[in-house]
């Protein structure tokens, strides 16, 4: 391999960073949505568990 290409390769890789750290920060920015939701729905569930153990303690000194 000549120097050309070794020059043409590098030239080649850092073009094509600027594209894999954007498609990077794309996936991070999708995986901090999903995560969020999960977070949501986990709340929920949370919000839901506890009126159900008020509930069933409230139904038991009645």
């Amino acid at each position: 391999m000549s120097s050309g290409d070794d020059k043409s390769t590098t030239r080649r890789h850092h073009v094509d960073e600027p594209l894999m750290l954007k498609a990077m920060q794309q996936q991070f920015q999708r995986l901090d949505i999903m995560f969020g939701e999960i977070r949501d729905k986990m709340e929920k569930q949370d919000a839901a568990i506890a009126n159900l153990y008020q509930i069933q303690g409230s139904s038991e000194f009645a």
